[in-house]
């Protein structure tokens, strides 16, 4: 049969499309209730699972870096994420109305659709920074990433004093945290490690890496544990994780080091993200419909994710406009 031929499929960094679908899988979990959990419950969502969107991102990043100097495959690749953040919205479209209030809330309904609804926002950030990172392209790389370290910093303390005011709006939600916190910053990174081809660098500093990142998470959960014992009332909030900076690079790295390459179809990287686009929908089919089973909602939510997956990975090999 034609297709089935698996010397036929490209060689792909098949280590990190399933790191893709853990982290899917981690993402999850910030959209669901786990407090009846205890302390992990909380540091799952709230810590570990936070390095899932900035590890998308640095992704997103590295294999831009290829294209980025090739003006018709740029826009072609934005392009795609139009249609595929076009169709999502066109799918959410029910809750957006619902969540705006019957369209009565209008800074709500501009910021769900300029902004993207709910998780949508990662692919209006992604064709943005994308944007940004084409136009700086003939930029000195060092001095870029000099500056985009310091906007991601001034960022971090601009959000932190703004939860600690209780005056964080949803601009800042929206452009601050989204873009110029998360988006740009991480997507700039994996442009910089490919650019300067640290792939080759990797593999010699393996157990270095996965050393560092052993201690990025053991102090990841540390900067929570203390945010979250000591931190009521002062600047510091949980929602905004510094360890982040260096712990999401060096993971990626450490990704690198362990890689394996081989010819596949893409199928695992397309299972992440389509488990990423779905996942609210299936939250909220599982709440409607009375579901919610405490300790069982998780693995639920995760069953009928990659179940409507599959699904959505089957209509995209006919009508390409999901993935």
């Amino acid at each position: 049969m034609q297709g089935t031929n698996v010397l036929s499929y490209p060689v792909r960094n098949v280590t990190l499309d399933y790191f893709r679908l853990i982290f899917a899988f981690l993402v999850i979990t910030i959209h669901i209730p786990y407090a009846n959990l205890g302390v992990l419950g909380y540091f799952v969502p709230h810590g570990l699972a936070t390095i899932a969107v900035p590890c998308f991102f640095v992704i997103n990043g590295y294999f831009l870096a290829p294209i980025i100097d090739d003006k018709a495959k740029v826009w072609r690749y934005i392009k795609k994420l139009l249609i595929i953040y076009v169709v999502w919205m066109a799918v959410y479209s029910p809750y957006i109305y619902l969540y705006s209030n019957h369209l009565q809330n209008k800074e709500m309904f501009i910021d769900y659709i300029v902004f993207g609804y709910y998780h949508l926002w990662y692919v209006v950030t992604l064709i943005i920074g994308t944007g940004i990172l084409f136009l700086l392209r003939k930029a000195n790389k060092k001095i870029l990433f000099f500056l985009v370290v310091i906007v991601h910093l001034a960022a971090y303390i601009y959000l932190q004093y703004r939860h600690s005011t209780h005056t964080y709006s949803l601009w800042d939600k929206s452009f601050i945290y989204n873009i110029l916190y998360l988006g740009f910053p991480f997507i700039f990174v994996g442009y910089f490690f490919r650019s300067k081809d640290i792939e080759k660098w990797c593999p010699s500093k393996k157990m270095s890496l996965a050393g560092l990142c052993v201690v990025g998470f053991i102090l990841l959960f540390a900067e929570y544990w203390i945010k979250a014992n000591y931190g009521a009332g002062t600047i510091f909030t949980t929602k905004l994780n510094l360890t982040l900076t260096v712990l999401v690079p060096v993971l990626f790295l450490t990704i690198l080091a362990f890689a394996r390459y081989k010819p596949d179809s893409g199928y695992v990287a397309n299972l992440s993200a389509s488990i990423y686009f779905v996942h609210i929908l299936v939250i909220e089919f599982v709440l409607i419909g009375g579901g919610y089973t405490g300790q069982l909602f998780y693995p639920v939510v995760v069953f009928l994710g990659i179940v409507l997956s599959a699904g959505v990975i089957a209509v995209n090999r006919h009508i390409k406009i999901f993935l």
